[in-house]
C-alpha cells in the first residue's frame, strides 16, 4: 500500500490525506501532486545495493541507490543551524526505525544520516564546540597527533573519486563539514570541488593506554590542513582539525601527576634563570602546596647564593619542607 511507503514524504505536504483504495486519490489532493511511479524509481534499490554495502556514495548524480537518494547530513545548507544535525530525539529516532520498509529505507528527517540510515539508531552526534583545550588525547596540533609515543596512526588509503570513499567514510566527511562550518556541502562531490587536488586521507587513530580507535578524515583546503576525528564507525564527532591545530577534542588523556618540590627543583634545574618559556612547563606542572614550598625555599636561598654555611644556618627548616632531609653540610 503505497500510502504506508509515502507517509514521511505525504507529511510534508501539509496535511493531504491518502486514499484508502488504490486508483481513488484523495479530494484533497493537488492537482500537480507529484507521479506515484517516479517516486517510487527514485527510492527502488538495485540489487547490486545489497550485494555490495562497501559501494562507495555517488552523490553527484545521484544514481547509486547503495546510499538513499537524500542524504541528509549533507542537507544541511547555510540557511539551517549546523547543530540540526545532532538534533533528533528518542520518539525522531523511534519513527525512523518503524519509516523502513521492505524496499528500502525511507527519508527519516533532517537529522537522519541517509548514509548510513540502515542501522536507524546511528545518527550523528553532537557538534564539539571549536575551542582549544587541555589534555587532548591527540596533542596539540596534527603532528604531535603523527608523532607522540601513546597513538599509533595508520593511513588506510587516499582517495582522489568520490565514489571512492565507503558509505561511512562520505558521511563523517559531509558531518565534519556541517560542524565546522566553513563550507557546507551538500554532497559527495561537492566536498571533492572544495579540496586541494580533490584528495581525501583517510586514516585510523589507536590509543595505545586504552585501545580506543577512530577514524581521521584529512584534507587540504588552499594549502590549509583541514580534518575530523571520529570515534571509528561513528559519525560522533571528538576533534576538529584546523589549519593543523586540534580543536574541539573530546577525548581527553589524564594529565601527568602533579610535579613535587623535589622534582619542580630538577625540572628547573635544566632551564637558564631567565628563560621563561622554559621554566613555565614546570610551574604549572607543580601540585600548589609543592609550589608554594618550593617559592618559599627559593626566596629564603637566594639570600645565601652558593653559600652552603649561610643555606642552612638561614633556610634549613625551608630545605626540609621542601626535600625532607637537611641542606647539604659545606
Amino acid at each position: 500500500m503505497k500510502c504506508a511507503r509515502w507517509g514521511w514524504f505525504l507529511l510534508m505536504a501539509a496535511s493531504f490525506g491518502c486514499s484508502s483504495a488504490a486508483g481513488n486519490p484523495s479530494p484533497m489532493e493537488p492537482a500537480d501532486s507529484p507521479d506515484i511511479s517516479v517516486m517510487d524509481a527514485a527510492l527502488s534499490t538495485p540489487d547490486s545495493a545489497e550485494t555490495d554495502p562497501e559501494r562507495g556514495v555517488d552523490a553527484g548524480l545521484g544514481h547509486d541507490a547503495a546510499a538513499p537518494a537524500n542524504d541528509a547530513a549533507a542537507r544541511v545548507d547555510a540557511g539551517q543551524n549546523r547543530d540540526a544535525v545532532a538534533s533528533m530525539d528518542a520518539s525522531q529516532i523511534e519513527d525512523a526505525a518503524l519509516a523502513m520498509d521492505a524496499e528500502g529505507v525511507v527519508d527519516a528527517g533532517p537529522a537522519m544520516d541517509a548514509a548510513v540510515a540502515a542501522d536507524a539508531a546511528q545518527i550523528p552526534g553532537p557538534c564539539p564546540a571549536r575551542v582549544y583545550g587541555e589534555n587532548c588525547a591527540f596533542g596539540d596540533t596534527s603532528r604531535q597527533t603523527r608523532e607522540v609515543d601513546h597513538l599509533n596512526v595508520m593511513e588506510i588509503t587516499r582517495v582522489r573519486r568520490a565514489d571512492g570513499l565507503t558509505r561511512l567514510q562520505g558521511a563523517q566527511l559531509l558531518q565534519g563539514f556541517a560542524c565546522d562550518g566553513i563550507a557546507i556541502p551538500a554532497t559527495v562531490p561537492d566536498a571533492f570541488d572544495l579540496i586541494d587536488e580533490n584528495e581525501v586521507r583517510v586514516l585510523v587513530i589507536e590509543r595505545l593506554d586504552t585501545g580506543a580507535r577512530f577514524d581521521w578524515i584529512r584534507v587540504f583546503m588552499g594549502d590549509t590542513e583541514v580534518g575530523f576525528i571520529f570515534a571509528q564507525g561513528t559519525l560522533d564527532l571528538v576533534a576538529y582539525v584546523s589549519d593543523g591545530d586540534l580543536l574541539g577534542c573530546t577525548e581527553l588523556r589524564a594529565p601527568p601527576p602533579a610535579l613535587t618540590c623535589p622534582e619542580l627543583h630538577a625540572c628547573l634545574s635544566n632551564c637558564d634563570p631567565g628563560d621563561i618559556e622554559c621554566r613555565r612547563p614546570c610551574i604549572r606542572a607543580t601540585e600548589e602546596a609543592a609550589l608554594e614550598v618550593y617559592i618559599e625555599l627559593d626566596e629564603c636561598a637566594g639570600e645565601c647564593g652558593e653559600d652552603l654555611e649561610c643555606l642552612n644556618r638561614v633556610c634549613s627548616e625551608e630545605w626540609m619542607a621542601c626535600f625532607g632531609e637537611a641542606p647539604p653540610q659545606p
